[in-house]
Order: structure tokens, then C-alpha cells, then sequence
């Protein structure tokens, strides 16, 4: 078998999805912004981790992965972020830690992949999912 055995077409692309609390960070998504307005991001969690029982109690079902969104919202009601914005929260995001390594760590391996495999038109892209 060789490089001509393929026939790719247009391209192939290679997808690499990655999470980002505790993958490409080793924070949280929200520990800039609650190390910006002094807020207690443990505090935060153990609530968090309390809402399903409390919840279920009253009868309603929650999707646990994501009900810590909800009560961010119950903390920006309460007006524990004052001034909160699309601005500010870009601000923000400029103190986002990465692991050592990361960003650069994508495009490295972007060009690895199209320079090392150009002939048979893979590239590759990188996705952030995270809730």
C-alpha cells in the first residue's frame, strides 16, 4: 500500500476536541473571573454541588453537568460581579492560565499534521466544547 491507494477528494480533516477545565487549564473556566471580583470559587462549587438535592427535593430535575450556569446567574443577580460585561469578562480572559505548552501546543501540531501529511490532503483542527 502507498500514498496513492488514498483518494481523499477535497481534504480530510482531523477533528481534536477538547474540554477545557482541568485539560488545557488546570483552573476553572470561571477562577479569573472569580479571582478578579474576590469571590470564593470553592464556596461556589460546594453550592453547586448542593443543588441537585436541594432540587430534587422540591421535585425538579436538573442536568447537573451545567447547573453551575444557573447559579452564576444567581450570583450576577445578587450583584456579586458589578460592572460585569462582554468587555470586562475579555479582560478577563487575558489572565486565563494555561497548562505549559498551550496555546502554541495547537498550532504546532496543526503543522505537523498538514507539512508531515500533505499528501494526502489531512489537516487538522482543533475544537473547544466545554458547558
Amino acid at each position: 500500500m502507498n500514498s496513492n491507494d488514498f483518494s481523499f477528494g477535497q481534504g480530510r480533516i482531523v477533528a481534536c476536541i477538547w474540554d477545557f477545565d482541568k485539560t488545557l487549564s488546570p483552573d476553572y473556566t470561571q477562577s479569573a473571573l472569580f479571582e478578579e471580583y474576590g469571590l470564593d470559587l470553592e464556596k461556589f462549587w460546594t453550592e453547586v454541588n448542593l443543588l441537585p438535592d436541594i432540587y430534587k427535593v422540591r421535585g425538579v430535575r436538573v442536568a447537573e453537568d451545567n447547573i453551575w450556569q444557573n447559579h452564576l446567574l444567581t450570583y450576577i443577580r445578587a450583584g456579586l460581579f458589578p460592572g460585569l460585561s462582554n468587555k470586562k469578562l475579555r479582560e478577563i480572559g487575558k489572565h486565563v492560565r494555561f497548562f505549559d505548552g498551550l496555546p502554541d501546543f495547537f498550532s504546532k501540531i496543526k503543522n505537523f499534521v498538514t507539512e508531515t501529511y500533505s499528501k494526502y490532503n489531512i489537516s487538522l483542527e482543533h475544537y473547544i466544547v466545554s458547558s
